[in-house]
């Protein structure tokens, strides 16, 4: 995971479309959000976010499945790591109600 975020974003700055990237990227993540680690889950969404310029949208369904899994595993993690969730669900244009609650509780906690 964290090699393809890196490419990723190292293509969004080169001002190139990462779809090419992407797309088989987000295909085997499909299905495979629960099995990722939580450093893992944040990285792809702030990638996702990131890269929002230069390639199409996102899949919702994909989108949902990502930020439920970061909402369950949010107990768990350190709260400075949820304070840019909010920056990136904006970016992306797709509003998750668990996951903000999770970021905005996590805030709380600072």
């Amino acid at each position: 995971v964290k090699s393809m975020v890196t490419a990723m974003l190292a293509v969004d700055r080169l001002g190139l479309p990462t779809d090419s990237l992407r797309a088989p990227f987000l295909q085997q993540l499909s299905g495979q959000c629960e099995e990722l680690s939580f450093g893992d889950l944040r990285r792809v969404l702030m990638a996702l976010a990131r890269c929002w310029k230069h390639c199409a949208p996102v899949q919702r369904e994909l989108l949902n499945e990502l930020c439920d899994a970061i909402a369950d595993k949010a107990a768990e993690c350190d709260p400075r790591d949820l304070v840019a969730v909010p920056q990136h669900l904006g970016r992306l244009q797709f509003l998750h109600s668990p996951l903000l609650s999770a970021s905005a509780n996590a805030v709380s906690m600072l």
